[in-house]
């Protein structure tokens, strides 16, 4: 194949997918040298295609009552892995585990870290795909002042991210509960007062 024919057969495939659904699934146009030594025997068209249709598990956080929200998945898997417990590559000097749980029907398990200051935790837990988790907010007395909506104070505590490549600490920064999903599973990790740099070395040595 020479090098018009290529480009030809790669302007012809790109036409057929709308610039919206191309972005979609995240697809990046590489310099064409790279891309054609990627792309050397396969049909541009067909991989162009598969790459839309590859829908990455997305979470959301959605509303389930005046005190009750949960995360869900976007698109639930019809059939989720068992869940292993979690390990970690290396902890931050100063940093120790502390508890571990695991859910006796594999759908859940859960690790506590202790911060070097001993009065903060990082807590990490993680999820089948097909497991969605509620949370209630607790009225404090029995009452709630009228002009304060808890569950979206409680929202804007959540950084909810596409993936584990998006853990930085600039996005930790923005609450203190961070959840993403990997390909079968999606993490919550609560790091209220925890270094935000220290949280995404711990995390990104999920394993």
């Amino acid at each position: 194949m020479t090098d018009r024919e290529f480009d030809a057969l790669l302007q012809t495939a790109c036409l057929r997918q709308s610039e919206a659904e191309v972005r979609a699934a995240g697809m990046i146009l590489l310099p064409r040298k790279i891309l054609r030594a990627a792309l050397i025997a396969a049909v541009c068209a067909g991989l162009l295609v598969l790459g839309v249709a590859a829908v990455w598990p997305k979470l959301e956080l959605k509303r389930t009552g005046r005190n009750s929200f949960a995360l869900e998945v976007e698109e639930p898997a019809e059939t989720a892995p068992p869940v292993t417990g979690i390990t970690f590559a290396a902890l931050p000097e100063g940093y120790a585990i502390v508890e571990s749980h695991s859910d006796p029907g594999d759908r859940w398990a859960s690790v506590t870290i202790d911060a070097p200051d001993r009065e903060h935790r990082l807590v990490v837990w993680k999820y089948a795909l097909d497991c969605g988790q509620g949370y209630k907010i607790e009225k404090v007395g029995g009452t709630l002042p009228e002009d304060l909506d808890p569950v979206e104070q409680v929202m804007g505590d959540y950084v909810v991210l596409d993936s584990a490549d998006d853990l930085t600490p600039d996005a930790l920064k923005e609450g203190s509960v961070v959840a993403w999903p990997t390909a079968d599973y999606y993490y919550v990790a609560d790091y209220f007062g925890v270094n935000p740099e220290d949280v995404c070395t711990i995390l990104a040595g999920i394993q």
